[in-house]
């Protein structure tokens, strides 16, 4: 069984041209190796043709790629709110990281971004994700340093919801992750009341259950 890698999945993402990403171009290639085989056309010929496709692609990528960081030129830094954001090789960063501080890697929490996961994460502050098949999504702390969260089961999350449906006194209630004892409400959420000691969980306010 082929299984695709995130590297993989992260390069078909990033490759636009829809030729190289469809079976006629594999067909093309299985003819002209039975023709070589044949005796019918020239491998050099066709070792050429591929040396130059690759550099036309990867010419076009580093191009869409600039392009795409132009047009985000004037994105401001989530974390000062004034500087702009530039991007380095391995991250991206605020323009004014010595005061500021603020960047985040192309490799967050082991999953691997590309461009535009990662701009729509600096953008939002939220992007959802898969990390060893556990849903999830990837977020700011207070220090606005970026971190996987996992979905709350929706079996844990039930369990949850009832007690709140109950009208089970927050300072009861056990926390699933940290197994902690105490929610706090927020204005978007339930929280666990051990934040300030880590645990990130939460329960957003839904008004079945408010």
């Amino acid at each position: 069984v082929l299984v695709a890698t995130p590297t993989g999945i992260n390069l078909i993402g990033t490759i636009k041209n829809e030729l190289l990403k469809s079976a006629e171009l594999t067909g093309q290639w299985e003819f002209k190796l039975r023709q070589i085989e044949k005796g019918e056309y020239d491998f050099r010929v066709f070792v050429n043709e591929m040396k130059q496709m690759v550099s036309s692609l990867v010419s076009q990528v580093v191009q869409e790629k600039s392009n795409a960081m132009q047009s985000d030129s004037n994105l401001k830094c989530p974390k000062c709110k004034t500087a702009e954001l530039v991007k380095g090789k391995t991250a991206v960063g605020c323009k004014n990281f010595s005061a500021c501080g603020f960047k985040v890697t192309f490799m967050v929490s082991g999953i691997e971004l590309n461009d535009e996961q990662l701009m729509a994460f600096v953008k939002t502050g939220n992007l959802k994700v898969k990390k060893d098949n556990i849903e999830g999504s990837i977020a700011f702390n207070n220090n606005y340093e970026a971190f996987f969260k996992e979905d709350a089961p929706k079996a844990v999350k039930a369990k949850v919801e009832k007690q709140v449906k109950k009208q089970v006194p927050l300072s009861d209630i056990i926390c699933p992750k940290c197994k902690g004892k105490g929610f706090i409400k927020g204005s978007t959420a339930f929280g666990c009341s051990n934040w300030k000691t880590g645990c990130d969980y939460r329960l957003p306010l839904d008004s079945q259950i408010v």
